[in-house]
């Protein structure tokens, strides 16, 4: 797989990949249809749930013991600017993704300063210093929490992106980690599904965070309380 977007003949698509893109097109399509006061609903509805989380409850008790990682949504994504703004409140340390030229993730502090992204498709990013590399390096801020986009997650925990391919990188590289943290997809309450079209390079998130509900994923990461 390369993580740059291909355009393929659609006679070559595995059945995989062909059903893959007519969800994303349906999802897309039902995620630009939101109202803005949805929008806006579904982001404090999202921090709402996340603080229901024990491992992000820990964090929010005693900010010292380590960060969370996440994103800034745009297009359609459940908002995260809840999420943000509560992290900043409270002295905790969050974690944003720069899109390094090779596809690879870096880290820089949320520093609430953000702006369109230099290497892909204009997504916006941090504007400080960066301040970790890819899998490891997110496991090296001692983050307990890394929230994922999605456009949508199966009962199994595969998550289903946009195709870019950078997280489907990073999920591979934290996946035998010891110390990695828990890796939730972020998506809208409709858009869990029953089961996604799997690949060979896609991988399963340990649990689910919607506007109404955390789903841990059975046979995946259970909580560990911090050591």
């Amino acid at each position: 797989m390369t993580d740059e977007k291909i355009v393929v003949n659609p006679a070559d698509e595995s059945p995989e990949l062909a059903r893959k893109r007519h969800l994303r097109r349906e999802l897309g399509a039902a995620r630009k249809a939101r109202s803005a006061d949805e929008r806006t609903a579904v982001s404090a509805q999202l921090l709402k749930q996340l603080q229901q989380l024990p491992e992000f409850a820990e964090i929010m008790a005693l900010p010292a013991i380590g960060s969370i990682g996440a994103y800034v949504s745009y297009a359609g994504e459940p908002g995260t600017i809840h999420i943000r703004e509560f992290t900043t409140a409270n002295g905790i340390r969050l974690a944003l993704p720069i899109i390094r030229p090779d596809f690879a993730l870096d880290w820089a502090w949320d520093s609430e300063d953000v702006a369109p992204g230099r290497n892909y498709a204009g997504v916006p990013e941090p504007t400080g210093a960066v301040v970790a590399h890819g899998a490891d390096g997110i496991v090296s801020l001692h983050c307990r929490v890394l929230l994922v986009p999605a456009l949508a997650v199966d009962a199994r925990g595969y998550r289903m992106g946009k195709g870019g391919g950078f997280y489907d990188r990073l999920l591979a590289g934290l996946e035998h980690l010891e110390a990695r943290p828990l890796m939730v997809a972020v998506v809208h309450d409709d858009e869990v599904l029953d089961e996604l079209p799997v690949e060979e390079h896609d991988h399963p998130v340990d649990a689910v965070l919607t506007p109404s509900r955390i789903i841990r994923i059975p046979g995946r990461r259970a909580y560990l309380p911090f050591d």
